[in-house]
C-alpha cells in the first residue's frame, strides 16, 4: 500500500473523528490510526447498560 496522506492522526475516540471529519471537510486525505478494532469503540463501551 503506497497512499499519499496530508494528515495522520492517532487515536479514534471523540476528539479524533472530530479532526479527521473537520480535515476531510477540507479537502485533507485522512488516516486515522487506533489501538481498538472499530473507531470509537472506547467511548461506545461507556454506554453499554
Amino acid at each position: 500500500m503506497n497512499q499519499k496522506v496530508d494528515v495522520v492522526i492517532i487515536g479514534a475516540g471523540a476528539a479524533g473523528l472530530m479532526c479527521a471529519a473537520e480535515a476531510g471537510k477540507r479537502g485533507r486525505r485522512v488516516l486515522v490510526l487506533d489501538h481498538a478494532k472499530k473507531p470509537g469503540r472506547k467511548n461506545s463501551d461507556l454506554w453499554r447498560w
